[in-house]
Order: structure tokens, then sequence, then C-alpha cells
């Protein structure tokens, strides 16, 4: 038997056991296989992360923080935030204004 001949029906032995592993799964809990899930993913919520005065767009801009990047640095007038070698640190929860 050929090199070449052997290699095809290490090929075709590949594809039929690719193929059945595939239907095994597509199946798996038909058949008794364990579906894993990330309980964690499945019970978070978007409402959890964000308040209601995160999702409220109309707020009053005029008590804002303004921080206005610039290249090497920041810009900060109001309270709650400083700039710090080039970084902006924000330390009181409230409202900004980035631009």
């Amino acid at each position: 038997m050929s090199t070449h001949s052997k290699l095809d029906k290490i090929c075709v032995a590949i594809v039929i056991c690719c193929l059945i592993l595939t239907a095994l799964f597509m199946k798996g809990e038909s058949l008794g296989i364990k579906k894993i899930v990330d309980e964690d993913a499945e019970q978070n919520s978007d409402s959890e992360y964000f308040t209601a005065n995160d999702l409220e767009g109309n707020w009053d801009a005029s008590d804002a923080a303004v921080i206005t990047l610039t290249g090497d640095g920041a810009e900060i007038s109001g309270n709650g935030a400083y700039a710090n070698d080039g970084n902006v640190v924000i330390t009181n929860a409230g409202y900004y204004v980035v631009s």
C-alpha cells in the first residue's frame, strides 16, 4: 500500500470522527451530555450595573466638573477630579463632562 493511500484513509477517518463528534454535540443534551453554562453571565443584566441616575439623559451640566483633555494632560474646572502626570483621577461621584 502506498503512503498516499494510507494518508487518504487517515484523512477520511478523521473527517468521519469529526462528523460524529459534531452530531453528538448537536444532540448532546438528549444523549445525556451536560451543557456547561456560565451561570454568572445568565444572571447579570444591565440594570444591576446602572442606576436610574446613570440612565437619565436630561441632567444639568452647570453643576458638572469639566475635564478638557489636551495632548499632554488635562484642564479641569470643578470639583471631584485632578490631573496628575498626564492622568486624570476622578475622586468623587458626580457629573463630569469630558471633551
